[in-house]
């Protein structure tokens, strides 16, 4: 079985999941920026957007997380906010980024 930790840097553990989430979105700008100049429409649209699409991506895969655990969390609210431990869901993270 693969480690799921790619590699650490002091304290920091990057995890496969997050570098091929953060290469899926890497790939995707430089592709929609290829389609929009392609279109005739300016690429710099969809790069000024990218910031606002990923974070509201990360909250709505959180959201989906905590809807789907919620008596989890409905008992330990304070742990919400803590994505640094994990748990979170692609299909918010579509529905958020959307």
């Amino acid at each position: 079985m693969i480690d799921p930790i790619a590699f650490e840097i002091g304290p920091l553990q990057l995890h496969w999941y997050g570098i091929i989430i953060a290469s899926a979105v890497l790939i995707s700008a430089l592709l929609g920026a290829r389609v929009a100049t392609w279109l005739g429409e300016n690429p710099e649209d969809g790069w000024s957007m990218l910031l606002l699409v990923v974070i509201t991506g990360v909250i709505g895969a959180r959201i989906y997380h905590v809807i789907h655990l919620w008596d989890f969390y409905s008992a330990n609210p304070l742990v919400i906010p803590q994505i640094w431990n994990g748990g979170i869901g692609i299909p918010g993270a579509l529905a958020g980024g959307v």
